[in-house]
């Protein structure tokens, strides 16, 4: 065995997702971004202490890749949170999205519908319903993430569960829940949620790899994306 050899290496970027858009954290404010993209400053509190500081974050409305690999891990400050890993042209992206948050909810519902190994497109969203009033009379809040296959807008992926087909997912035990019963019911609903994950790898463990469009992201269409 020689003694030299050359290791290869492969890059990762790491995604989050804050008030409807893709966020990447960035070195500092002078840093240069995937797409030539500029950092954006935004404060942050921590929760725990109540110290506010500013990062600086690249801002993206999508990222697409192919889907590789999907965990749902326990974080010991920021508690579950589901994993999402994608390549494009030797580019490996984790996204991070919160199980116990409304993205983490869009996310998962839709997560029986997608096969690792195919070519999706990440948007999420965040925009308040000129349609829709609660019950204070405001307008509904839209949280949630779209995901297209291929990147094709025409091409959505819907949830596993809708009204009118509730699968085995757990019901709410009344139409007037009070704040405890609701807190109860969002804890059972979202465990529901987070076998989801097992579920689906257990399921595409054995599939086969389907077709891949290694259709890179690049320049500027109608909205900025990540060159991944």
């Amino acid at each position: 065995m020689s003694a030299f050899g050359n290791e290869e290496r492969t890059s990762k970027t790491y995604a989050s997702i804050n008030a409807g858009k893709i966020t990447v954290r960035a070195k500092d404010q002078n840093a240069i971004g995937p797409n030539e993209a500029k950092p954006k400053p935004r404060e942050i509190t921590d929760k725990q202490t109540g110290e506010k500081r500013t990062i600086h974050e690249f801002i993206y409305d999508f990222l697409k890749g192919e889907l590789t690999s999907v965990k749902i891990v326990k974080h010991e400050k920021f508690g579950w949170q589901y994993i999402i890993e994608l390549s494009n042209v030797g580019d490996d992206i984790e996204l991070t999205i919160p199980a116990d948050s409304k993205y983490g909810d869009s996310f998962v519902t839709k997560l029986p519908n997608l096969k690792l190994g195919a070519y999706y497109s990440i948007k999420p969203y965040n925009f308040e319903d000129k349609e829709k009033r609660n019950k204070k009379g405001e307008p509904v809040k839209q949280i949630g993430v779209t995901i297209l296959i291929d990147g094709d807008k025409d091409k959505k992926v819907q949830p596993a569960f809708t009204k009118e087909n509730q699968g085995n997912k757990p019901l709410p035990t009344s139409d007037n829940m009070d704040e405890d019963d609701y807190k109860a019911y969002m804890i059972t609903l979202r465990k529901f949620y987070r076998s989801l994950v097992d579920q689906f790898n257990a399921a595409n463990v054995s599939a086969p790899k389907p077709e891949q469009n290694n259709t890179p992201a690049s320049g500027k269409g109608q909205e900025d994306d990540l060159p991944f």
